[in-house]
C-alpha cells in the first residue's frame, strides 16, 4: 500500500538554494505545472523520490527532477495521474513488448530533447532518473533501456579550440568565465556560485598574478583551494570594470561574480515550457553557459578532436585543467586540494594547504595552461587587435553614459 510521507525541509540552506527553491516554487505555480503535476501519483513523487532513501536531495535535484517531468508530460500532452495509469497497464500486460513501450517513449523523448536542446546524452540521463523516481515512487519498476546511447565522459579540448572559441565572442563574461574555467578547473556549478568575497584580493590589487582561494565544492561538500593565473585575472578585471562601470551592476562580497548581465520577463517558449523571469544580476543558471559554450563551438568550427568521440563541452575545461597541470609537473595531490578531491586517503580532507606552496607548485605549471605561449604572432596580433576594440567600445558606452548624468 502506497503511504504519503512529509517532505522535510532542511534547517540551513545557502542563498543559491534559497534561489532554486523560488524557481521550483514559480515552476510548480505555473498553470502547465497545475494541470499536469496532480493526484496522489506526484504527491507519492514528491514524498519519497524527492526525500530520498538515507538524506533529503539537493534543492537543485529537486528543480531538475521536476522539470524534466513536466517537460516529459508536456511533450507526451498527458499528466501524472494518467502516465501512472498507462504504465501500470503496461506493467501488468502479457504482452512483453508493450510492457517496453514506456521504455521506447522515453528514449524517444530523450532523442528529440538532445536534438532540440543541443545538451549531451550525458545529461538526457537525468531525464531517465527523474520519470524512475516517479515510477518507483509509486511501487512500479522501470528497467533502463535505450538504444545503445553509451556513457561518454567529457573529452578533451585543445589549446587551440579554446583559442577559436574566445576569437569568436566578443563578450566580456564570457571571456571570463571560460579563462576562469580553463585556469581554476572549478565546475560549472561551482563558477556560477562564485561570490565576489573569493576574489576581493584581486579587485583590490589589480596587479596580482596569481590568486588563490576557498570553497565549497557543491557537488562533493569538500573543500577546495582554486588556484587562478594572470590570464584569468586579466579577463575577470576586464569583466568587473564592465559590470560595475556599464551595466551598472554593485560588486559587493555576496554578489555573483557571473550573474545574469540583464532582466528577462517569463515567457512561454516555443515547446510550450513556461521560462521564468530573470533578474539582472541574479544567479545564472549553469544551463545558459553550457548552451552558450556549445553555440560558440558552432560558430567557432569546432570538430571532434582524433581519438576523441564527440565534441568538447564546458565540462571538457576541467580535463584541459587536470592533464595540463600533470604534464606541466604539478603533484597530483597539489590538484586534489585545487579541486577538492579527497586524493590519497581522507588525511587531505583536513589539510588546509599553505597558499604560497600551493601558488609555487601551480605556477610552476602554469605555462602548459597558457594559451600564450602557442599562439602564432599572427593569431595573437588578431587577438589583440579584437580586444582592443572591445575596450574602445567599453570606453565609448562609458563617456555616453557620463554625458547622460
Amino acid at each position: 500500500m502506497r503511504t504519503n510521507e512529509e517532505i522535510i525541509e532542511p534547517v540551513y540552506m545557502s542563498k543559491q538554494d534559497r534561489s532554486l527553491k523560488r524557481r521550483l516554487e514559480k515552476l510548480m505555480a505555473t498553470p502547465e505545472a497545475k494541470n499536469r503535476l496532480i493526484g496522489e501519483s506526484f504527491g507519492y513523487y514528491k514524498s519519497k523520490c524527492m526525500k530520498g532513501n538515507k538524506k533529503e536531495k539537493s534543492v537543485a535535484t529537486k528543480y531538475i527532477y521536476t522539470r524534466y517531468l513536466l517537460h516529459f508530460l508536456i511533450w507526451l500532452d498527458s499528466d501524472t495521474e494518467q502516465l501512472y495509469k498507462t504504465y501500470y497497464e503496461m506493467v501488468h500486460s502479457a504482452d512483453e513488448r508493450k510492457s517496453n513501450k514506456m521504455q521506447e517513449i522515453i528514449s524517444d523523448f530523450q532523442d528529440w530533447y538532445v536534438e532540440d536542446r543541443g545538451v549531451t546524452y550525458c545529461c538526457a540521463d537525468n531525464i531517465y532518473c527523474a520519470l524512475q523516481g516517479f515510477f518507483v515512487a509509486n511501487e512500479l519498476s522501470l528497467k533502463y533501456w535505450s538504444r545503445g546511447h553509451e556513457y561518454i565522459p567529457a573529452p578533451y579540448i585543445s589549446h587551440g579550440q579554446l583559442r577559436a572559441i574566445l576569437m569568436v565572442t566578443l563578450s566580456l563574461k564570457v571571456i571570463a568565465y571560460l579563462m576562469f574555467a580553463k585556469d581554476s578547473g572549478m565546475r560549472i556549478s561551482d563558477l556560477v556560485a562564485l561570490r565576489i568575497r573569493s576574489i576581493r584580493k584581486v579587485l583590490n590589487d589589480p596587479s596580482m598574478q596569481f590568486h588563490t582561494f576557498e570553497i565549497r565544492v557543491i557537488k562533493t561538500g569538500l573543500m577546495a583551494n582554486p588556484v587562478i593565473g594572470p590570464e584569468a585575472i586579466h579577463a575577470l578585471l576586464l569583466w568587473m570594470d564592465y559590470r560595475v562601470n556599464v551595466l551598472g551592476l554593485s560588486a559587493n562580497d555576496n554578489d555573483y561574480v557571473f550573474c545574469a548581465e540583464k532582466a528577462s520577463k517569463g515567457h512561454i517558449d516555443k515547446n510550450g515550457v513556461e521560462r521564468l523571469p530573470v533578474v539582472k544580476g541574479d544567479l545564472l543558471d549553469s544551463s545558459c553557459l553550457s548552451t552558450n559554450f556549445s553555440r560558440l563551438m558552432r560558430k567557432a568550427g569546432i570538430k571532434i578532436l582524433p581519438g576523441e568521440k564527440k565534441l568538447p563541452s564546458i565540462h571538457s575545461c576541467i580535463k584541459f585543467y587536470t592533464t595540463n597541470l600533470e604534464d606541466g609537473g604539478c603533484p597530483v595531490s597539489s590538484i586534489n586540494k585545487m579541486k577538492g578531491r579527497k586524493g590519497e586517503g581522507t588525511h587531505g580532507v583536513y589539510v588546509r594547504p599553505p597558499e604560497k606552496m600551493l601558488i609555487a607548485q601551480y605556477r610552476g605549471a602554469y605555462a602548459k595552461l597558457s594559451l600564450r605561449e602557442i599562439v602564432q604572432d599572427n593569431e595573437m596580433q588578431e587577438l589583440r587587435h579584437r580586444l582592443a576594440e572591445v575596450q574602445q567600445e567599453l570606453a565609448q558606452v562609458t563617456r555616453y553614459q557620463n554625458l547622460l548624468r
